[in-house]
């Protein structure tokens, strides 16, 4: 049970059935169907560092849905399957599936831009994929690490939203790929 009355964050893993994990993989490395867009960074350019020092490097993104609209035909296939086994039916803001490359000048100890996806409240869900090293870090108020989550096929994490994170290209495998959804706040227990 997701409860972020009570913790700033939680983990879970293959809460989702092991054929919904290979099939969500297998489609978003599917060359032939699906598409990525190239983006020069992983975060916008223009958003404030908060003060912490990060190197950025290039992503492939899929946007499912941008603020509360459907962006994708593929939303149905990928994101409600995923979603439906959760057993979420909140408000989605955003959603977009993450494809990190090996970053050559990567390091296991440090990470990307710190941020929050939106200036409203929100959860976000990540979802990770596929395996592969790159870790999420979470941070605490003071900008201190709180948490730093591996990325691992078939995990998901949860946290408010207004938790400063951020994501790190792996250093050994290939390819980190996530899918990151922005919820409207809830209140209640899901």
């Amino acid at each position: 049970m997701i409860d972020l009355e009570n913790n700033r964050y939680q983990i879970f893993d293959d809460v989702v059935s092991k054929d919904t994990q290979d099939y969500i993989e297998e489609n978003l490395l599917d060359s032939n169907k699906f598409p990525w867009f190239y983006n020069e960074y992983s975060v916008n350019e223009v958003e404030d560092d908060f003060g912490l020092p990060f190197y950025d490097y290039m992503q492939f993104a899929h946007s499912f849905v941008i603020q509360e609209e459907l962006n994708s035909g593929f939303k149905v296939p990928i994101l409600d399957r995923l979603l439906n086994e959760l057993n979420i039916k909140n408000t989605i803001i955003r959603a977009k599936a993450n494809f990190k490359p090996i970053c050559p000048y990567g390091d296991l100890e440090k990470h990307n831009k710190a941020h929050r996806d939106q200036h409203e409240d929100h959860i976000v869900g990540l979802y990770y994929v596929n395996e592969s090293d790159g870790d999420t870090w979470l941070f605490n108020d003071d900008k201190t690490v709180m948490t730093r989550v591996k990325h691992k096929k078939g995990r998901i994490v949860f946290f408010d939203g207004q938790i400063l994170h951020a994501a790190s290209h792996p250093y050994y495998a290939k390819k980190r790929i996530s899918i990151n959804i922005d919820f409207k706040k809830w209140v209640t227990h899901i």
